[in-house]
């Protein structure tokens, strides 16, 4: 007999469910395969992570280093400090793109057992290519370490890279998430360059003469808070906004269910559209995703 998740209602979440207890089974096929977002209270309970990050543990183990962030160059502890005295009219830079298995690996360590949810994760495949390292270190799987201050989040309305699923686990502090669903895509405006942003520089105070088909579009808005994990399923649009002092974890992942929609992204981001080498590019994938199938189980 499978175990039912319990279920949270309250006003931190319109129209995303807020569960614990939830099998694999029941994620499956009630949430990731039909795409819907769910936030899950105790996902990732058994992590280190949620014991001993905070800040001083940063800053202790990782306080001389040096982090780049949108093209500037600060120590760790620096960076810390910013954080914790940041406000909404004083916003802190906000750490982003960090690969932990490739620049902070140790780390890893804290994050385990690994997240249930997310597996099979074929971008952790051996299967995948070689320059698939060179290309964001998807060999490694892209798990990321995000850290940024009160006033600060994500800068632009974006879907993940290749349209992965993502987990964002609140390792400390709160977190609003604004979504919107793959079926407003119209309404947002995707740059003819780079198809996973807006055009759309604020959604607070968009330009409706610009983007006047803005208005139609339907945000979702979720509260996150420490040890929550909330699932963004494929092609779903979303910003944050921190509202305190916050780490977190980013974990993307690509399944059976969203290899097309990985493959489709991927070849275009190469920016090569000769249509020889675009099926090729197609062809060779579906083939490694057909390889990869065979070794999968279907549960973790």
């Amino acid at each position: 007999m499978t175990n039912k998740p319990a279920f949270f209602n309250n006003e931190e979440t319109s129209g995303v469910d807020r569960v614990t207890n939830l099998t694999y089974e029941y994620f499956v096929n009630q949430y990731l395969k039909p795409c819907k977002p769910v936030v899950i209270k105790d996902a990732t309970k058994n992590w280190i992570a949620h014991e001993v990050w905070d800040f001083t543990f940063f800053i202790k183990k990782y306080g001389n280093c040096q982090l780049q962030i949108d093209g500037k160059f600060y120590k760790f502890h620096d960076f810390i400090d910013l954080v914790m005295n940041a406000n909404n009219n004083n916003p802190a830079p906000y750490l982003r793109e960090m690969n932990i298995p490739i620049n902070f690996p140790n780390l890893m360590f804290y994050l385990q057992p690994e997240l249930q949810y997310t597996l099979p994760n074929r971008l952790t495949s051996k299967l995948l290519p070689k320059s698939f390292e060179k290309n964001w270190g998807m060999r490694k799987g892209m798990m990321e370490l995000l850290i940024g201050g009160r006033g600060s989040g994500f800068p632009f309305l974006h879907y993940d890279l290749f349209k992965s699923h993502g987990f964002v686990t609140q390792i400390r502090g709160y977190k609003e998430f604004i979504l919107y669903s793959p079926v407003e895509s119209e309404y947002l405006y995707p740059m003819a360059s780079k198809r996973d942003v807006s055009s759309i520089k604020s959604i607070e105070s968009p330009d409706l003469d610009k983007f006047p088909l803005f208005t139609k579009a339907k945000p979702i808005k979720v509260l996150v808070r420490e040890k929550e994990s909330i699932f963004i399923p494929s092609g779903w649009w979303y910003i944050t906004k921190i509202l305190s002092p916050s780490i977190a974890v980013l974990i993307n992942f690509i399944n059976p269910d969203n290899w097309s929609n990985f493959i489709e992204e991927y070849c275009l981001s190469l920016g090569n559209f000769n249509i020889i080498k675009l099926k090729l590019r197609k062809t060779y994938l579906t083939a490694i995703g057909l390889l990869m199938s065979c070794q999968e189980h279907v549960k973790p």
